[in-house]
């Protein structure tokens, strides 16, 4: 609480009694009163804004009374239009006046985001509920993105929403820290582990291996209210009438009545196509976006032309080739999430200076797959085409070993049972072997030993039975063994390279049976972009405690790498 004692003193007044204390505070407290679980985030909410509440929500029932009728006559249904008509005739205008058009006209307009929802709040009415959702979950979003994003706020949900936010660097920043990351460098050559490299000296190293740090966006300001506007299709379309003489008077458009339908369509056909051969207009980024840090590490970025993205699919691009950035597409959000667009576009921007692995689109990820599938395998090919060979060697060896092995038993002298039982094929084909041979004799004998050899013999034709081709290749011995080592000696050289193949073959697969807007979450571009997002809520020392890639959302193993 303020200190209305020295107030006091400070006016010449006598000191006040408690009553007269507890009077001055009530003025300056929120009209609904302080709730002891939020006092920790008092002293940051806008006391003014608050105190006008009541006037806000009585101004609301104002607008929505007097909107009434127009919330009603301006539904698209087929039953009110008829309204919607005699309306038209009656006013001139395509739409009534309805509670949205009161609340931003009426005097006693709020310029703050608690006095904006009241009004909205106040004008609730079952017809048209829309302003007061409208007005809730703008104050609700706007202020949960602007704590994310460092910026002021002015509520109990703003000042409780976490506030950093960080973006990735290269070593071509002029900022870059070059002690920290030799340090990196030679604490990786002694084996730390990146996770206590990051902690140590917030490097790491990214996706396609090169180096990374990382700076905070809480200073960013994003003015998007400043980026130029495009034409809307009715201003181009009403332009395209007023210059045939269509339309005279400056009150009315291509939807007021006396414009038939056939000049209508003919005015919005040709607005569709200007509109789509129109370049959009941009401007340079230092003129809408102030980021001291990140400017600069970078100071080209500030030439970046950035526009308004006008695309519902997405939020916002960036355009290498053209140096451009558009953001604040997409059907919902707010300033602040274009704020957040713009820093995520950021993000490959300096992707692209770096070298690093990049973002990309979803409707071309097929050929994306395609295309690094073959550049990732090309490097192996050669290796693994040595390991298949010496694998199929090593098996025609040891195939080769086995018959002679079964040779040598089949003519042997003193034979042990156990000479012919530890064959893997020998509980194989066991039963046909008694079946032929009857029981083993127990004791040592010739005719134990005639027994051994006869089943050694049938167990080779049964083996030679099921893989004929074992029998294309005759070496003795001494060759089967040399054989075995060469392959062997082989295998070993290239099983790295081969193991990395079919690591590689099986993570391709999986990307390219998964939809284009699923494996253009796996490019690793777009996951690091999306990190810069996810680490909003830690702090200088939380950050360094927490390695980067436990803030992607898709395994580290599985990212699709593309420069």
């Amino acid at each position: 609480m303020p200190d209305y004692r020295a107030l006091a003193q400070a006016l010449g007044t006598s000191q006040p009694t408690p009553q007269e204390i507890e009077r001055m505070a009530a003025l300056q407290s929120p009209a609904f009163g302080v709730f002891p679980q939020m006092k920790p985030y008092r002293s940051e909410q806008d006391i003014t804004a608050s105190a006008n509440v009541p006037v806000d929500l009585l101004r609301g029932r104002v607008a929505g009374t007097r909107g009434l009728f127009g919330d009603v006559v301006n539904q698209p249904i087929p039953m009110v239009r008829p309204l919607q008509l005699l309306s038209q005739a009656l006013t001139g205008q395509q739409k009534y006046p309805d509670t949205e058009h009161y609340l931003e006209t009426m005097p006693l307009k709020s310029n703050t985001p608690i006095g904006d929802v009241a009004g909205r709040i106040g004008s609730f009415a079952p017809i048209n509920p829309m302003p007061a959702v409208k007005g809730y979950l703008s104050l609700l979003g706007n202020e949960i993105n602007a704590g994310l994003t460092g910026q002021p706020t002015r509520s109990v949900i703003g000042q409780m929403t976490p506030k950093p936010l960080q973006i990735f660097i290269g070593e071509n920043a002029k900022t870059w820290n070059k002690e920290a990351a030799k340090t990196a460098v030679e604490m990786e050559k002694v084996g730390a582990k990146p996770e206590d490299i990051w902690s140590a000296t917030g490097t790491f190293r990214g996706a396609e291996g090169k180096l990374r740090q990382e700076i905070s966006d809480v200073p960013a300001v994003f003015r998007e209210d400043q980026l130029p506007q495009t034409p809307s299709l009715l201003s181009v379309a009403t332009q395209y009438l007023r210059d045939k003489g269509v339309i005279t008077n400056p009150n009315r458009d291509i939807a007021s009545i006396g414009v038939s339908e056939d000049l209508r369509k003919e005015a919005i056909d040709y607005a569709k196509t200007k509109l789509q051969q129109m370049e959009q207009p941009k401007t340079l980024l230092g003129n809408v976006f102030e980021h001291p840090e990140l400017l600069q590490a970078y100071p080209d970025l500030a030439k970046i032309k950035v526009g308004k993205e006008t695309s519902g699919n997405y939020r916002g691009m960036y355009n290498p080739q053209e140096n451009t950035i558009t953001t604040g597409g997409g059907l919902i959000g707010g300033a602040d999430q274009s704020r957040s667009t713009m820093l995520h576009e950021l993000q490959h921007a300096i992707q692209e200076k770096e070298g690093m692995a990049k973002g990309g689109n979803p409707t071309v990820m097929p050929s994306i797959i395609r295309k690094q599938w073959s550049e990732e395998l090309e490097p192996l090919q050669d290796a693994n085409s040595k390991f298949r060979g010496n694998l199929m060697r090593l098996q025609t060896a040891s195939g080769q070993q086995y018959l002679n092995s079964l040779d040598k038993l089949s003519v042997a002298d003193n034979i042990k049972p156990s000479q012919v039982f530890r064959f893997s094929d020998w509980y194989k084909y066991s039963g046909d072997i008694h079946d032929a041979l009857g029981k083993m004799p127990t004791r040592k004998s010739f005719a134990r030993d005639e027994w051994l050899r006869r089943a050694a013999q049938i167990m080779k034709q049964k083996v030679v039975e099921e893989r004929p081709h074992l029998l294309d290749y005759k070496l003795d011995e001494r060759e089967a063994n040399n054989l075995y080592r060469a392959a062997s000696r082989g295998l070993d050289k290239t099983r790295k390279e081969a193991q990395a193949f079919d690591n590689i073959q099986r993570k391709y697969q999986e990307l390219y049976k998964m939809p284009n807007e699923e494996s253009y979450m796996h490019l690793a571009g777009e996951a690091e972009a999306r990190a810069t997002q996810q680490r909003l809520s830690l702090s200088e020392q939380e950050r360094l405690a927490k390695y980067p890639y436990e803030s992607y959302d898709r395994p580290k193993n599985k990212l699709l790498i593309t420069k």
